[in-house]
């Protein structure tokens, strides 16, 4: 089997941007105002222009890149199982590599 055929678990949900730091980025999740940090080089924030957020944005991130510690329960619905092409396509698309 092709490792872009493997499938992988993922956090996919609306989040706001609580804090930017050096190797995470801390979020709300808009579902149930949990609190999460996601490791940088791992997440993918699903926005056209990297530079200028929304207030509210989408954010797919594979489950084994949230650290902890995070607060609260993430909703099951917020929870996907996608293979891992699908998110080499999106990470290619919003970030270029």
């Amino acid at each position: 089997m092709n490792k872009e055929d493997t499938v992988m678990t993922f956090f996919y949900g609306e989040v706001v941007l609580l804090e930017q730091l050096a190797l995470t980025a801390k979020y709300v999740v808009r579902k149930n105002g949990m609190i999460l940090e996601i490791d940088n080089s791992m997440h993918i924030r699903l926005v056209e222009d990297q530079m200028k957020l929304s207030p509210i944005f989408l954010v797919i991130a594979p489950i084994i890149a949230i650290t902890s510690p995070f607060e609260g329960t993430i909703p099951a619905e917020l929870i996907v199982r996608l293979p891992a092409r699908d998110y080499l396509k999106l990470r290619m698309k919003h970030h270029g590599a």
